[in-house]
């Protein structure tokens, strides 16, 4: 009777399953999931003072919007990017220690009744309390290009930091009501007033301290050995001269020469080298891609290397100032003259060198 009964009922609940239009084999509805973990937060001051401590903790938000703190059965791993600038504890208790500078504070957290494992960052200035981080870039005021190598300090202290190749700079320990002084040969020097309550962004923009060298057109590049290193050299390798065409634009000089006694890589360097116009100066920079430990080794493609008519091969490098001098630019260039053997690249031995930081640099119009 008991299973006749359960038939009927199944019967029945069939019949007005497909009375109703719907498939009685259709999954039921389920009840909505549970929120999952998402991302993870770091909460605590932006700021730590060499010497004192500051605590972090780990803010998980929910996949449905909602935080909670990571603590319980949740697992967390605290880590620093710099333990000798900021050390951090098991519990998020950091620590300053006597380096001023940023630290990427790092909170691993591993979900509870799970081996997955989420992450969150936060960057951390080490500083003095009351004092604030100062970034920013150095640039031309009329063109906006990058003063690489521009020396940024607060007054009246002498300490300084040089901007990076992109003209960044980034200032430790500023005082909430300061002078920026900003300083780069060609340039006018800039004295900037600043007024921080915060950790803070200032670019700084510098007129050119006289006309601007135009460049542009044919010229004969020449160089030569300083006298205290010149006898290293054969004779004919003291002095050497090239033809040259030289195109600006703006600030940027493009050194080109065009004899065929170079020998070039596969993308085409080894006989063109760059510039930099910074008023009344104009700078340039020859690279050599050479690394020395006990041995040499080229890390990257000599800027100039002229192939000789013995096989072996003379590289020139450095880095040169000049002046407006006959129509072109002459001055120092501090590097090396390099003759290498004929095995180049693969075994680059020098067979002579001259290193001097007053080699002649010129480049004449012809």
């Amino acid at each position: 009777m008991r299973a006749i009964t359960r038939r009927s009922a199944a019967v029945v609940f069939v019949a007005a399953a497909v009375a109703c239009g719907k498939d009685p084999d259709s999954h039921m509805p389920t009840a909505p999931g549970l929120p999952t973990y998402g991302t993870v937060t770091i909460a605590g001051p932006d700021n730590v003072a060499p010497g004192q401590t500051a605590r972090y903790s780990a803010v998980v938000t929910l996949s449905d919007g909602m935080e909670k703190t990571a603590s319980g059965a949740t697992r967390i791993v605290w880590l620093s990017s710099s333990g000798s600038r900021l050390r951090v504890d098991l519990t998020g208790l950091a620590t300053g220690l006597n380096s001023n500078g940023d630290v990427t504070l790092t909170a691993e957290v591993t979900l509870p009744n799970s081996t997955a494992r989420i992450r969150g960052t936060k960057e951390v200035t080490v500083q003095p309390a009351g004092t604030f981080r100062l970034i920013g870039t150095v640039s031309e005021a009329d063109t906006s290009a990058p003063i690489s190598g521009a020396r940024v300090g607060v007054l009246p202290s002498s300490s300084t930091v040089g901007a990076d190749s992109l003209g960044r700079y980034r200032l430790y320990g500023v005082p909430a009501d300061a002078t920026i002084r900003v300083s780069s040969l060609g340039y006018e020097t800039v004295d900037q007033p600043v007024h921080l309550t915060a950790n803070s962004t200032q670019d700084i923009r510098m007129n050119l301290s006289g006309p601007r060298i135009s460049l542009s057109g044919a010229y004969t590049f020449s160089v030569e050995a300083a006298n205290s290193c010149a006898s290293n050299l054969p004779p004919e390798l003291r002095q050497r001269s090239y033809d040259a065409t030289i195109t600006q634009n703006g600030p940027q000089y493009d050194v080109r020469l065009t004899e065929p006694r170079f020998r070039l890589d596969n993308q085409g360097r080894g006989n063109h080298f760059i510039g930099t116009n910074r008023g009344a100066i104009a700078t340039f920079e020859i690279q050599s891609g050479l690394y020395y430990y006990y041995y040499f080794f080229f890390f990257g493609y000599p800027d100039v290397l002229e192939q000789l008519s013995d096989g072996t091969f003379l590289m020139i490098d450095g880095s040169a100032t000049t002046t407006q001098s006959g129509g072109g630019v002459s001055g120092t260039m501090s590097g090396d003259f390099f003759r290498l053997s004929s095995g180049f690249p693969n075994n680059p031995g020098p067979l002579a060198s001259c290193v001097s930081s007053n080699h002649k640099f010129t480049l004449a119009p012809r």
